[in-house]
């Protein structure tokens, strides 16, 4: 806050406090008994207006910076922001896979294989999933499961074809 706000906001608060004091509350009370106190309020209800700008942010908006992080290859605020889409909208399935992805290449195969099952169960498309949802199920030994999957009919073939590499 510069030297300017923080008279125009001194000279607000006396202003209000005038006002606050001359018209008193049902039963009498008034709502403001010193500057202090008014001050106090306007500064509180600044801090709010400051916060809901700050968390406007959409899904899609963390995405992008997402994107953005990876493209300057800072995965973990990569992460940082899928997760935020990710508290915005549950269901966001492109920062879901992206971050399944994420994890895969950063070593986190378990963590790839949890957000890469969620897409699954939220109904993404097979064709992005498989390949790093078989690789996480690889580094995990997890050798059964990858044989026992049944690859939706709707996967292009070059997709099946990498599915069938990783079965072995």
């Amino acid at each position: 806050m510069n030297l300017l706000t923080v008279e125009l906001a001194a000279n607000s608060t006396h202003r209000l406090k005038k006002a606050v004091l001359r018209s008193p509350l049902p039963g009498g009370h008034r709502a403001f008994t010193s500057t202090r106190g008014m001050a106090t309020a306007l500064l509180l209800s600044i801090c709010v207006i400051a916060s809901s700008a700050v968390t406007a942010q959409t899904e899609a908006e963390f995405y992008e910076q997402a994107l953005s992080a990876v493209g300057q290859g800072n995965d973990t605020l990569a992460s940082i922001h899928l997760k935020n889409a990710l508290q915005r909208n549950r269901v966001h399935l492109p920062s879901r896979i992206l971050l399944g992805r994420l994890y895969l290449k950063n070593g986190e195969p378990a963590a790839a294989e949890k957000e890469l099952r969620r897409a699954i169960d939220l109904e993404a498309d097979p064709n992005l999933i498989l390949e790093p949802l078989g690789y996480s199920l690889l580094l995990l030994e997890r050798f059964d499961e990858i044989q026992d999957f049944e690859v939706p009919i709707e996967t292009s073939r070059p997709v099946r074809f990498e599915w069938s590499m990783i079965k072995g």
